[in-house]
């Protein structure tokens, strides 16, 4: 359901209600239900009337999406946020000698210094307990740091921007002078997944719940899909340009790209490739103004990263001093609306989840190899390998925080099986 300055109006993330003894749950990822499952019903024809009108009076109240000021830091660059819901940014302050902190930034805007450096912060990825962070670009040094800022190792890799980090501690890198995505394991090997040719100056890097890697380009504005299996690197578009850099540090969220420009505004990129459209900010027209993503003004953003629920989209406007957020996102992931790729089927009960969540396979024949839990900024928080054989298995969802997630079953014949589920409290 479309109404005039909303996105796609989400419920977060479910509706019950009792009536007549029974209890409603309807749910889907815009205003109205397309499916409703009624468990113990006396009337179903009117709780599903009643649910309709309920989740209609709800949009109509829905939130606007509207950009606003998070902190002020000086010169803010790279942005994560961990699955706690900490904000964590590189920036630098003073002129001469410069200063480079890393810092963790609680929900209600605490900010702490974790890293002190001398010298050049860049780009970073976090998990857990463990934080990689690029040194001097030229000097081509990243390093591994508690979340204390104590450092564990080093290690040295020509051109290093943009790092995701997993929980296992594999981690994946753009080298962006090279042209080039590479794979770090935890015994530091690595592994060149692709090269060449259209990546120039990839400096981005996000991942979306296939596992697909997202990059673009600093200068030439192209954005680009790359298969980590195989290498492929497919030109989704290429954004207008701009001077001295065109594109920042871009996140994935449900099927779209957020992308940072040098035009002093954001594009969201469709990865399906029909196109782009401009997001928030007025092209070639710097500014400092809140209020809706229609009107704002943005001066310098450099990097985005949604919130663990997908409803704030934060972002570095480094020419401001400030971290901005853009809340009403609406893209709560709707209850009851499975979505599967493959043959494979799965079930899985309850969802929403507050304790454990089974997973189940409909294919006796098959078992489940592994087991993938996707945030909705596409960062892999959990990964378990399930043991031979078993083709049922609980999941403690209890370990996650309260968030949408996908959940990505690959089973004994390659299959692959995607699902959305809702965590409560």
């Amino acid at each position: 359901m479309k109404i005039a300055g909303f996105d796609n109006c989400t419920m977060l993330p479910i509706i019950s209600f009792a009536f007549g003894g029974g209890s409603l749950w309807a749910t889907d990822s815009c205003c109205f239900p397309t499916h409703c499952m009624i468990l113990n019903t006396m009337n179903t024809r009117i709780q599903c009337l009643l649910a309709v009108i309920l989740m209609a009076c709800c949009c109509l109240h829905a939130q606007a999406q509207t950009v606003a000021d998070f902190v002020h830091v000086p010169n803010p660059d790279d942005l994560e946020v961990d699955r706690f819901g900490n904000v964590w940014v590189n920036y630098r302050e003073g002129t001469t000698p410069d200063v480079w902190h890393l810092a963790k930034i609680t929900p209600d805007g605490v900010v702490s210094n974790v890293i002190t450096r001398n010298y050049e912060l860049g780009q970073f990825g976090i998990n857990d307990s463990t934080i990689w962070i690029a040194g001097p670009w030229a000097q081509g040094v990243v390093y591994k740091c508690d979340h204390a800022g104590n450092e564990l190792d080093t290690m040295r890799l020509t051109a290093p921007t943009a790092i995701i980090l997993d929980p296992d501690g594999t981690w994946y890198i753009a080298q962006n002078a090279l042209g080039r995505l590479t794979k770090i394991l935890p015994d530091k090997s690595r592994q060149v997944l692709a090269s060449g040719s259209p990546l120039n100056h990839n400096l981005a890097l996000a991942r979306d719940e296939h596992g697909m890697f997202y990059t673009c380009n600093l200068n030439n504005a192209r954005v680009i899909k790359i298969d980590p299996a195989t290498g492929e690197k497919t030109l989704i578009t290429t954004l207008p340009t701009a001077s001295p850099y065109s594109l920042g540090f871009l996140a994935y969220h449900r099927g779209s790209l957020y992308v940072p420009s040098g035009r002093h505004c954001l594009y969201k990129v469709d990865t399906a490739a029909t196109g782009y459209s401009l997001f928030t900010g007025t092209e070639l027209t710097p500014g400092d103004q809140n209020g809706s993503v229609a009107t704002a003004l943005l001066n310098t953003p450099i990097s985005v990263a949604f919130s663990t629920t997908g409803d704030t989209l934060f972002f570095t406007d480094s020419g401001n001093n400030k971290i901005k957020m853009i809340t009403g996102m609406n893209v709560s992931v709707g209850v009851g609306e499975p979505i599967q790729r493959g043959g494979v089927s799965i079930q899985i009960f309850p969802n929403p989840v507050l304790e454990t969540v089974a997973i189940r396979l409909a294919d006796p024949h098959q078992s489940i190899v592994s087991i993938s839990i996707i945030s909705v900024e596409g960062r892999t928080v959990d990964s378990i390998y399930v043991p031979e054989g078993i083709a049922f298995y609980d999941y403690p969802a209890n370990r996650l925080p309260a968030a949408s997630y996908t959940v990505r079953v690959v089973t004994s014949k390659g299959e692959v099986s995607i699902q959305h589920i809702v965590k409560l409290r």
